[in-house]
C-alpha cells in the first residue's frame, strides 16, 4: 500500500534525520508525494484489493481450525487489531497458524484462480522459505479477491492494501516510489510503519469502464488529479484527430500508426505536446490500441 503526502512527508523527514540513504533497501520512505494509481487490464487480470467484510473475514478464521484462537480478538476488537496480531506475532506463531493449512493445500489438485486457496497456495510454494510461512498468506483470506477482464480497470487510494498477483496491465501512478508492504515479497517489510498507515475498512471493489470523452477515446477516471488515463482504438484505415490540453505520453500496444509521416508500431512510445492537434491513421492491418497518460 502507499501513504498519503502528509504521511510521506513526515516518514521521509524522519528517514533523512536517522541518516537512510534514500536508495536504500531497507528505507520505506524515497521522497515527500503519495503514490495513488490506476490501472488497466491488458489480459485476464487477478489481484487483492481491500479488506473484505468483517463477516467474509470470521467465515475464514471459522473454516480454518488453526486460527480459531483469532475469532476472539476479531470479536472483541475488530479487524484493525486482527491484522495487527498476525502482522505483529513471532514467526514461530505464524508458522502455527499456518502449517496446518499448508500440509492442507498441498494434497488438493483441485484448486482453481477463482478459489482464494489455489492463491494462497502459490504465496505458499513462491513465498516459503526455509520451512518459514509467509505472513501475507493471511491477506489472501482476508482481502478481496478480484477479477479484471481486459479493459476494465481499478484505482487504488492511499492506505488500500493491495497485490497483483496475475496477469498484464498498463498501470499509471503517481510520482512517487514510497511503498509500504506486509508481505509476499522479498523486498523491505516494515510492519510499524504499515500498520500506521493501512485503512482496515471493508472496502467494496468498484471497476472501472472506460468513459468515452471524445471521438474514439474514453477515459478512466479516478478521484486524484494526479494524472489521467485514456485509451484509444483506432481501426484499420480510420483517421482519428487527437488533442490534448496538456502533454500527453503514449504507448501503442497493437498495431502500426502514421503521424506527420512517422510510423509507430507495437511498443513505440511517442509525446505530445500540450495544445497539438495531430492526425493518426492506421496503416496497419490491425486494431490499433493506443494508451495515453496525461493530467
Amino acid at each position: 500500500m502507499h501513504p498519503t503526502r502528509e504521511r510521506a512527508k513526515v516518514g521521509f523527514q524522519r528517514e533523512e534525520a536517522l541518516g537512510i540513504a534514500r536508495l536504500a533497501p531497507n528505507r520505506s520512505y524515497k521522497d515527500q508525494n503519495h503514490k495513488p494509481e490506476v490501472m488497466v487490464a491488458l489480459t485476464d487480470f487477478w489481484l487483492l484489493h481491500g479488506f473484505r467484510s468483517l463477516a467474509e473475514i470470521e467465515k475464514t478464521i471459522e473454516e480454518i481450525p488453526a486460527w480459531s484462537s483469532l475469532r476472539v480478538i476479531l470479536k472483541q476488537s475488530g479487524v484493525a487489531a486482527l491484522y495487527k496480531t498476525v502482522m505483529e506475532a513471532s514467526q514461530e506463531q505464524v508458522d502455527r497458524w499456518l502449517a496446518p493449512l499448508y500440509n492442507e493445500l498441498r494434497q488438493r489438485d483441485d484448486l482453481q484462480e477463482h478459489q482464494v486457496d489455489y492463491w494462497a497456495w502459490q504465496a505458499f510454494e513462491q513465498y516459503t522459505r526455509n520451512g518459514h510461512f509467509d505472513r501475507g498468506i493471511f491477506s489472501v483470506y482476508w482481502f478481496n479477491l478480484v477479477k479484471l477482464k481486459p479493459g476494465e480497470g481499478i484505482f487504488q487510494a492511499a492506505g488500500l492494501p493491495h497485490a497483483y498477483l496475475r496477469g498484464g496491465n498498463v498501470e499509471l501512478m503517481a510520482n512517487s516510489d514510497n511503498v509500504l508492504r506486509g508481505g509476499l515479497t522479498p523486498k523491505h517489510i516494515d510492519v510499524p510503519e504499515l500498520l500506521d498507515n493501512v485503512r482496515t475498512e471493508a472496502v467494496h471493489p468498484e471497476v472501472l469502464k472506460g468513459i468515452p470523452v471524445a471521438e474514439g477515446i474514453q477515459e478512466y477516471p479516478v478521484p486524484v488529479p494526479d494524472f489521467r488515463l485514456l485509451s484509444t482504438a483506432i481501426n484499420p484505415g480510420q483517421e482519428l484527430v487527437m488533442a490534448y490540453a496538456k502533454a500527453a505520453i503514449h504507448i501503442l500496444l497493437n498495431g502500426e500508426l502514421t503521424i506527420a509521416g512517422q510510423i509507430f508500431r507495437q511498443g513505440d512510445a511517442f509525446l505530445l505536446a500540450g495544445g497539438q492537434k495531430v492526425k493518426a491513421l492506421n496503416t496497419g492491418a490491425e486494431n490499433s490500441i493506443l494508451y495515453a497518460a496525461t493530467f
